[in-house]
């Protein structure tokens, strides 16, 4: 009877061993691998270990000079989920100040970024504490009830991109805008 219980800890041993050993295996290949081509490093992009995209250098523009300003865009924030206007073309090199005015009773947020900076900035605002605040973004603030605020922004890539509010459930509601970016 011994010799039956030391063979099945010995065999609950070795699949142990064999399941760390393909967990380890394949938790290395998971790793970002430099070989790939043409795939951008970490490094390459801007980020370093631990960075969420608040550090990340911005590849669609750069924060404007408002005095070098090109021209200006009013853009009201509504209680409704909504921009007016929900839409605008800009150039690229095209230096905007923005001008946000809350007309609503609550915080709206106005944050400029690709389907994918603005999918990473949702989730970030979803595992945050409630009550805590995000800090100030280059591309995005926050603007309080009946206030208007200014942000100018340089465009420097063609293509689209959004902007969108993201307390919670606004974005998701529809308080979403399209920037055009044209050659």
């Amino acid at each position: 009877m011994g010799w039956s219980k030391d063979r099945t800890t010995i065999r609950g041993s070795v699949l142990l061993a064999l399941l760390l050993a393909v967990g380890l295996i394949l938790g290395g290949c998971a790793q970002e691998d430099p070989a790939i081509e043409g795939a951008p490093s970490g490094e390459e992009r801007g980020e370093e270990a631990g960075d969420d995209h608040d550090d990340e250098m911005v590849d669609f523009g750069e924060p404007g000079d408002p005095a070098a300003a090109d021209r200006t865009i009013e853009i009201d924030m509504l209680d409704a989920l909504r921009f007016e206007p929900d839409a605008v073309d800009v150039q690229v090199g095209e230096t905007v100040t923005f001008v946000l005015t809350n007309t609503g009773q609550i915080v709206h947020e106005f944050l400029i970024g690709d389907e994918h900076y603005q999918q990473d900035h949702a989730q970030e605002m979803t595992e945050m504490d409630d009550g805590m605040e995000h800090e100030e973004l280059p591309n995005g603030l926050d603007v309080d009830p009946g206030e208007t605020a200014e942000l100018t922004w340089t465009f420097t890539t063609e293509g689209e991109l959004l902007y969108g509010c993201h307390e919670p459930g606004h974005y998701e509601g529809g308080m979403v805008g399209t920037i055009t970016v044209s050659s």
